[in-house]
């Protein structure tokens, strides 16, 4: 998924240091973030406050309707959630794709290389 087409990003497991550090950078670029922690915390409780929207319990049902668009939600999760857990499971059940999906584990370099490619198209902008 190009940078660009993303309008919302949904992260289970979003509580991490480095998931968060990820929330905030989406939530930088005034793009809706949600997600799903395990446990609430002053760190997660920062992210609420700066605009992401996050709970802690595991349930497809308190997934906003405005991240279950896979054509423009980029789902992210950490290697912490089992395969087991339920909103995991609800993105793959409904056809999120693997571009959208980072599949069997959270891939740092894959969101590094998306926010690379945008930064480089900035970077041309510029220089025309």
């Amino acid at each position: 998924m190009k940078t660009e087409n993303i309008q919302s990003v949904y992260f289970v497991g979003a509580g991490g240091i480095g998931m968060s550090a990820l929330v905030r950078y989406f939530l930088a670029k005034n793009i809706p973030v949600a997600g799903y922690d395990r446990v609430r915390t002053a760190l997660t409780d920062t992210m609420t406050a700066e605009g992401a929207c996050l709970h802690f319990e595991d349930n497809p049902s308190l997934i906003p309707d405005a991240f279950k668009d896979k054509e423009s939600t980029l789902v992210v999760y950490t290697p912490a959630v089992p395969n087991t857990h339920q909103e995991l499971n609800y993105f793959l059940d409904n056809g999120f794709d693997a571009s959208n999906v980072f599949l069997h584990c959270f891939d740092p370099h894959r969101i590094i290389q998306l926010i690379n490619s945008e930064l480089e198209a900035q970077i041309e902008k510029l220089a025309l």
